[in-house]
């Protein structure tokens, strides 16, 4: 345990930070984004956490005095609401960011894969949490998920092996507890919003910022040095090349470390440099989340009834596009799409083999 701690924990955040990975128009601070909304999501799902109560009989209610009677309960609930949909936009952003400047070439292959897996559990940890107000939005968006969920279904019945094999019925079973929404539904639905989920996000969060710091920090292109300038008083020095002779004979005898052949290097503290961004990233997400919880209330409909669909039903809105083409085949929206999406972008790093091109935007190769 104590090597674990060691080796992971103690080496998540570096010591010095190269002067690239400081750079705005290059990170966009897109992976610090996601990071402090998830710590927002964090303490605002704990405080939440207090008030609700996790049954189809008193959930509606629970959120509704949340929403009118708890102090500032509605302004926690806007915070949660609108932070989450920020991480799914900032997590889909920072994963194009590092597919367009080839950030996942070697070595940072497996950390491309971590950032998928990232990616899926935050989709997962805000669809979890959408059926938890039990209003009509939530219901029937849950239920349009479960249905996208067994939409192997398809394939099974079309080869006449659904009695003997049903991955479709398994996989809503295994959602719900059941065959429809409800209480099992909710309960399994909350353990993994406030339990499994986040604990496997801090799991990989974890192994990707060790991975970071692995891989020699963010992704830079090869001229990095020379396109950054001469460093500042705290930087260490920079040697674009190995110098050919820096020291004397008498310098050796004297017991001098010469620097022969030492590769480029141009960092700076993280104290204050990195940190002092981080923190400029968490003050900006935490403005823009309370600006939309200012002045946007968290949506809350009727109790839910399954008796009266909503009109029209639609499932979130990072999964809409499937919900659309499920309307034209369960198979294809439900599991072929899905499924050769990610593979394919857990094959991207394995499939470009170009050496050139990390850390710029849009590389273009010639030759």
């Amino acid at each position: 345990m104590e090597t674990v701690f060691q080796n992971l924990f103690l080496h998540i955040h570096p010591t010095r930070v190269h002067r690239w990975s400081l750079r705005w128009s290059y990170s966009l601070g897109l992976g610090l984004i996601c990071a402090a909304s998830f710590l927002l999501l964090l303490v605002t799902g704990v405080l939440l956490m207090f008030y609700y109560k996790p049954s189809t009989v008193l959930a509606y209610q629970s959120i509704q005095d949340i929403h009118y009677v708890i102090p500032s309960g509605r302004f926690m609930r806007n915070i949660h609401r609108w932070g989450a949909h920020i991480m799914v936009v900032a997590v889909i952003l920072h994963m194009a960011r590092v597919f367009y400047t080839s950030s996942y070439k070697k070595p940072r292959e497996m950390n491309w894969v971590f950032g998928l897996v990232l990616l899926v559990l935050t989709l997962g940890l805000s669809f979890s949490g959408y059926l938890l107000p039990w209003d009509q939005l939530a219901y029937w968006a849950t239920t349009i998920g479960a249905n996208i969920a067994q939409s192997p279904k398809e394939l099974t019945d079309a080869l006449g092996i659904t009695p003997y094999f049903d991955p479709g019925g398994f996989q809503k079973t295994l959602l719900l507890g059941s065959r429809s929404v409800g209480e099992e539904a909710l309960i399994r639905f909350y353990v993994l919003h406030i339990m499994v989920l986040p604990l496997l996000m801090v799991v990989f969060l974890g192994l990707h910022f060790w991975r970071i710091r692995k891989d020699g920090g963010l992704s830079r292109p090869e001229d990095a040095d020379e396109r950054l300038g001469p460093p500042g008083d705290d930087a260490l020095p920079v040697f674009t090349q190995a110098p050919k002779k820096s020291y004397g004979l008498m310098a050796v005898v004297r017991g001098a470390s010469p620097n022969v052949g030492r590769g480029p290097e141009n960092t700076v503290p993280a104290w204050p440099h990195l940190m002092t961004a981080e923190a400029a990233v968490f003050m900006f997400t935490l403005a823009i989340t309370v600006a939309l919880s200012f002045f946007f209330d968290a949506p809350l409909k009727e109790m839910a009834n399954p008796l009266i669909p909503e009109n029209p039903a639609k499932a979130p809105w990072y999964f809409l596009g499937l919900q659309e083409i499920v309307s034209f085949s369960a198979f294809a929206g439900g599991v072929l799409l899905p499924m050769l999406a990610l593979i394919g972008l857990g094959l991207i790093p394995y499939l470009d083999r170009e050496p050139g091109g990390v850390g710029t935007w849009l590389p273009v190769q010639i030759g």
